[in-house]
């Protein structure tokens, strides 16, 4: 069984690679920080979600009504502090450590989706 700490060391050693190709100058500690956190923060989007469809769930009446609204400004809210707390503000989109810390959130996301139940 593949655990986090795996997906983040082979996501950074292959974003290393890339980046010292290209020339860019990254510290790894930043680089690392970014794909730490977001793989935290992905699995606390996945437990958010799970925990909302669950309790919507065991609502008897009007659960799609409920429940959209909910998870919709959840997420909002979620994005919201997830783009306060990350250190990386001042890096625009295409700055490798965004995109790191992009890619190790959608990873975590679609593991859970797609490969195993991460809860």
């Amino acid at each position: 069984m593949v655990n986090m700490f795996q997906i983040a060391g082979i996501m950074l050693k292959c974003l290393y690679i890339q980046i010292v190709r290209k020339g860019i100058n990254v510290k790894v500690k930043e680089l690392s920080l970014s794909i730490v956190l977001n793989l935290f923060l992905g699995y606390l989007f996945v437990l958010f979600v799970d925990h909302i469809v669950h309790s919507v769930n065991s609502i008897n009446n009007y659960r799609f009504i409920i429940g959209v609204p909910i998870i919709l400004v959840g997420t909002a809210l979620f994005f919201e502090i997830v783009k306060r707390v990350t250190p990386f503000n001042k890096y625009k989109l295409p700055h490798p450590v965004k995109i790191a810390g992009i890619a190790s959130f959608g990873v975590v996301v679609f593991v859970h989706l797609f490969v195993l139940s991460l809860v």
